[in-house]
């Protein structure tokens, strides 16, 4: 057993729905035609770690994404970061990490899972660089699982990381950076 992937998409994007944004913004279409989630979705999958997605329940186009590609979800009714990470660990208690994304990252490749993954294997915790700003998702190995489980609310696992500081993993790519709040970063990133 590895590290594998929980994808956090039980979020209800008000943000975006705020700043003009159509709906549900994992449902939104980047300039290549694929929604948000679905791009998210593929990268995880590519790297050939484990996947497990943590969704809302009033989001359908979610759970028919994950049901038509077999890949196992969890629906969480809060739309809290800290609980969705809660509900994934609690939900894969076997694996020997944790690689939390946020299932509005769509542009972050198969490769920086797999080095987060690999990472894991010698540190608490792995978090992604890019020029010295901290990116996601963020990695935690076996020895964070009580503290993961412990998590709620908005703040996600910051206190996880303040106890367990994780290695800086650089790298030259700003898609650990970017991610969609609003309409606009549909088509830039957020950066």
């Amino acid at each position: 057993m590895s590290a594998g992937i929980i994808i956090c998409a039980a979020g209800m994007g008000l943000r975006f729905i705020s700043a003009g944004g159509d709906g549900l913004k994992l449902n939104a279409k980047l300039p290549d035609g694929m929604s948000v989630f679905e791009q998210s979705l593929d990268h995880a999958r590519a790297s050939g770690l484990p996947v497990l997605v943590i969704t809302h329940p009033q989001h359908e186009s979610v759970i028919e994404i994950c049901s038509a590609a077999n890949v196992p979800y969890v629906t969480l009714s809060s739309p809290s970061l800290g609980d969705s990470i809660a509900c994934g660990v609690r939900s894969r208690p076997d694996w020997l990490g944790w690689i939390i994304h946020l299932a509005d990252m769509p542009f972050i490749g198969a490769e920086t899972f797999r080095q987060i993954e690999n990472a894991l294997r010698h540190c608490p915790s792995v978090r992604p660089f890019f020029r010295e700003i901290p990116g996601h998702p963020v990695g935690f190995s076996k020895i964070c699982q009580p503290e993961l489980l412990s998590l709620q609310g908005e703040n996600g696992a910051r206190k996880v990381l303040t106890r367990f500081a994780p290695l800086q993993l650089n790298v030259t790519t700003p898609d650990v950076l970017s991610d969609i709040d609003l309409p606009d970063h549909l088509i830039t990133g957020q950066l």
